[in-house]
């Protein structure tokens, strides 16, 4: 063992820094093919803080913020009229086209308030991306729902 100065034992100072995780973000459902005419249905249902205690891991509102956005294949965007905030929301049926990819993005912040569009630099987010098919009315597969792999919600 090493000796101090006076011959008392040596001792160190060890700092440990642990880095705030961002939020796992989570789209209910994940990829799926829906009825064009139909609303839809998105939920941040399963989003959690990895880093709190197990009674309180999972995000489900204040002070946590949810915003949504949505892409076409080609790169636009699509429902720019809506305002897509919160832990669910509902895209109504009529704004929904047949035989469309529509690739939606859910963003969430651990803590933040304001609107989506000023959020950039609001600290620690996570983002997750769901592929939302969309069929004619009666032309929906007998499957529709393709859950994401269970290690990506650990």
């Amino acid at each position: 063992a090493q000796q101090g100065a006076n011959g008392s034992p040596a001792t160190q100072t060890v700092t440990v820094v642990f880095t705030e995780s961002a939020p796992a973000a989570v789209i209910a459902e994940g990829h799926r093919t829906v009825a064009a005419s139909a609303d839809l249905q998105l939920s941040a249902e399963g989003t959690y803080n990895p880093d709190a205690p197990e009674s309180r891991r999972y995000l489900t509102g204040s002070p946590a913020f949810f915003c949504w956005r949505c892409n076409l294949a080609d790169g636009s965007t699509c429902w720019s009229s809506l305002a897509l905030s919160g832990y669910s929301v509902t895209v109504p049926g009529s704004l929904m086209a047949p035989n469309m990819l529509y690739i939606v993005t859910l963003q969430v912040y651990k803590s933040a308030a304001g609107s989506c569009g000023a959020l950039s630099s609001a600290g620690k987010s996570g983002s997750t991306s769901a592929n939302i098919t969309t069929a004619a009315a009666g032309l929906l597969p007998a499957i529709t729902v393709i859950n994401p792999p269970l290690d990506s919600r650990v």
